[in-house]
């Protein structure tokens, strides 16, 4: 073994490996006569359900006859309680997101079948049973190919972002764009479509909200060598600020792609930033191909903070599908990553899924697990949850093991990490002379949840934050300059789990996970 090889490998096993971690169940979905289940979002619902999104498509037939939406609904033990069925010809749905009230946005791409085909875009509301709203004329007028790739409510607003294609004589151009739409009337308030050099073909995938009131846009640019991780920042009003289009892994990975339902970008709490997950390719000579996932820090001036680029394999090619990024309660972050073994000698492939906790002050590895599964083959994660309890949620699509290849289903499955130091490290509550201490817990809907609170010394002010399991802020409740400690009610919160962060001005964060209950 060269002392490359060496060096790879110690990189890749000195940090501690949690071995106790267990699946408490996995559960298989396909309709009867269905050839293809895509189970692409699971939501953890107020009322403690998983509510899971996805498509089917029955055997033999094209996507112009019969794509179908499908909602499920499940308990935490994996049990369906119920299924619906949506509209059909839903190819491709790129987008879930949970709004204020009762209700879910989703949104994709359908094929126009009339001669020629072509794209559309789609905004559905849901309710929080998977049961569809009554439509109103969304994102009309719209060009006429146009896809709708990420929403986000903001207030009365619902912003989709999205791209147009335009075709020419021999060329064909894809480009940002972002809507606004009254929430109540679907009217579209504005719509913007972003430039970029002639012959650019970009692809967003996702949109947050920036501390300054507007919006980040972020997905691929096309470069001549290939695509790589753009990101477009707007006003509050749609008007393009500034435009970044970064090589996270370096010029000679040249051919970045994120396109996809499964990787994301995340504004971290407290102006702190954003993580990017993406994934990017390499081909370094004929045959070769290398595949590499990452994470990506940036500051709000959309710098590079640090890159984890996820470790190659020492043997045989390797191609890395990149998931979600999320929160944890303890202030790192995971990622779910997909490695493919590839042995072009004998034409086969072995996916292993590892979940990787990163330090988000230097981007460094501090544990990784991996997530077998004892009867699936071939599973691809397009999305994953970590419920706060210790455990998570992964769903996505799989092929029953022994069975082969052609027909896929779609695969959600629940792990408990509750023995691992993933969920059983201490919380950071105390430190520096500060502390936070949340009582009652659980809290309920009737007897809201206080917050204790002590600054560091010599510190006057700061902010406690309330997000949800995903990162989304909740609630902000600024503290008093004068005293040092005192407590705040935490009324007005929905049955679910959520993050309480202490941000004094000086000192470190403290945070406490909170579940409200009925």
């Amino acid at each position: 073994m060269t002392f490359r090889l060496l060096w790879l490998f110690l990189l890749w096993a000195l940090p501690f490996v949690g071995g106790a971690q267990q699946l408490l169940w996995e559960r298989i979905y396909n309709p009867p006569g269905a050839q293809n289940t895509y189970l692409v979002y699971c939501s953890l619902t107020p009322q403690g359900r998983l509510l899971v999104p996805g498509y089917t498509r029955p055997l033999g037939l094209s996507p112009c006859q019969g794509w179908q939406q499908v909602f499920s609904l499940y308990d935490l033990n994996g049990q369906l309680v119920r299924e619906q069925l949506g509209r059909r010809q839903a190819e491709n749905p790129q987008a879930l997101q949970q709004g204020t009230g009762s209700r879910y946005w989703w949104a994709g791409t359908q094929p126009v079948c009339a001669a020629p085909i072509s794209e559309g875009s789609y905004v559905q509301r849901l309710t929080l049973h998977g049961d569809t709203l009554p439509a109103w004329p969304m994102l009309a007028p719209v060009p006429p190919e146009h896809s709708a790739t990420a929403v986000l409510e903001d207030g009365r607003r619902l912003l989709v972002a999205g791209y147009e294609v335009t075709r020419g004589a021999n060329l064909q151009i894809r480009r940002y764009t972002l809507t606004s739409v009254d929430t109540a009337s679907g009217q579209v308030r504005w719509r913007h479509a972003y430039d970029r050099p002639p012959f650019a073909n970009d692809y967003p995938t996702d949109l947050v909200r920036t501390p300054k009131g507007g919006y980040l846009i972020s997905g691929d640019g096309q470069l001549s060598a290939g695509f790589q991780h753009l990101f477009l920042e707007t006003d509050s009003l749609g008007n393009q600020l500034k435009q970044r289009l970064i090589y996270p892994l370096g010029p000679n990975f040249n051919n970045g792609y994120r396109f996809s339902t499964w990787t994301n970008l995340l504004a971290l709490p407290n102006a702190q930033g954003y993580l990017a997950s993406g994934m990017a390719d390499s081909t370094p000579g004929p045959g070769l191909h290398y595949g590499r996932a990452y994470l990506m820090r940036l500051d709000t001036a959309l710098n590079v903070t640090w890159v984890y680029a996820h470790p190659p394999a020492l043997d045989g090619q390797l191609s890395q599908d990149a998931n979600r990024v999320r929160l944890l309660p303890d202030g790192s972050a995971a990622l779910l990553v997909r490695d493919l073994n590839v042995r072009s000698s004998q034409g086969s492939f072995s996916p292993t899924l590892r979940l990787v906790q990163i330090d988000l002050t230097t981007g460094q590895r501090l544990s990784r697990y991996t997530l077998p599964s004892p009867s699936q083959t071939g599973i691809r994660v397009f999305d994953w949850q970590w419920l706060g309890d210790g455990t998570l949620v992964l769903c996505g699509q799989s092929t029953q093991a022994g069975t082969g290849v052609g027909v896929t289903q779609g695969y959600l499955a629940r792990w408990d990490f509750r023995q691992t130091p993933l969920a059983t490290g201490r919380p950071a509550t105390q430190a520096g002379g500060a502390s936070l201490r949340l009582y009652p817990t659980p809290g309920t809907t009737t007897a809201p949840t206080a917050a204790h609170y002590q600054l560091p010394p010599g510190t006057s002010g700061g902010t406690l934050l309330v997000t949800d399991v995903l990162g989304r802020l909740m609630q902000r409740h600024p503290l008093p300059p004068g005293p040092r400690s005192g407590s705040l009610l935490l009324p007005g919160l929905a049955p679910s789990l959520y993050l309480v962060r202490l941000v004094p001005t000086q000192g470190p964060t403290l945070t406490q996970r909170l579940l409200v209950q009925p």
